[in-house]
């Protein structure tokens, strides 16, 4: 069975190299470090332990459930931080604004209660209750944690790189991951919206951090603080991702939890 999404997540890479905001210098070097990790996360064991028929459907769904805990929690609390920390930019700026507030709008409405992620939980059989209930490995929860922390304490550039990067590695993973679910589990494509619609969004969305964070250094008001700044908070999210790829092939595939 072939997804109609891109099977091959360099293709992804190779599209964000083109953006508009090449010339600046900083968007360069975040690419030159987030682009390895975009590279290499498709082939992380516990996504290629799917491909192998070594990760059964009932643990994929433990992981799946979990992911949906994070990422909910993540995203309110993101732009509820970005709408009241920086509503003095947003206002004064509304490139600016339009950007963020429509990044944070596609986001709530593919993980709200009727939204692409929880039409492919439902067709897993799990619950928006069974996804708010979920108690969520170590790994995943350090993932959370730093994002959590970057959004009450980082400047807006470094929350927008942040997200440059992560943004990056989510459509990455969807891209590689979408046709193995098919294969391995039988599901159909259209039980696989978060990871066949989401995913490009995620892509376009690398886009728009690249272009608010353009703006921003534009402006002179990329602020960075000291022992942080964008390229180390880039790169962190992107560390913190293949920390939770290993705390899940280790809890789900190994058995072996912390």
């Amino acid at each position: 069975m072939v997804c109609k999404c891109t099977q091959k997540s360099k293709s992804v890479v190779s599209n964000y190299l083109t953006m508009k905001s090449k010339d600046n210098s900083k968007i360069l070097e975040l690419q030159r470090v987030c682009k390895p990790y975009w590279d290499s996360l498709p082939n992380h064991p516990f996504i290629k332990s799917i491909q192998e028929e070594k990760l059964s459907i009932s643990n994929f769904k433990e992981f799946y459930k979990q992911w949906g805990r994070v990422i909910g929690e993540l995203i309110l609390t993101i732009y509820s931080n970005t709408l009241s920390r920086f509503n003095a930019i947003l206002l004064k700026y509304p490139d600016i604004q339009k950007m963020v507030v429509s990044h944070m709008v596609e986001e709530l409405s593919h993980q709200d209660i009727d939204g692409v992620y929880m039409k492919t939980a439902r067709a897993l059989g799990i619950s928006y209750d069974d996804v708010i209930e979920s108690r969520v490995i170590p790994e995943m929860q350090a993932y959370l944690n730093w994002v959590v922390k970057l959004s009450y304490q980082g400047t807006f550039a470094e929350l927008r790189a942040s997200s440059y990067a992560n943004e990056g590695c989510l459509s990455s993973v969807s891209t590689a991951i979408a046709p193995i679910l098919m294969n391995a589990y039988g599901l159909k494509e259209k039980d696989l919206a978060y990871y066949t619609e989401h995913g490009p969004a995620d892509k376009k969305h690398v886009q728009v951090n690249a272009e608010v964070i353009s703006r921003l250094i534009e402006l002179g008001l990329a602020e960075e603080r000291p022992g942080y700044g964008m390229v180390y908070c880039a790169e962190t999210i992107c560390k913190t991702n293949v920390l939770m790829l290993d705390g899940a092939y280790r809890a789900f595939v190994l058995k072996k939890p912390l």
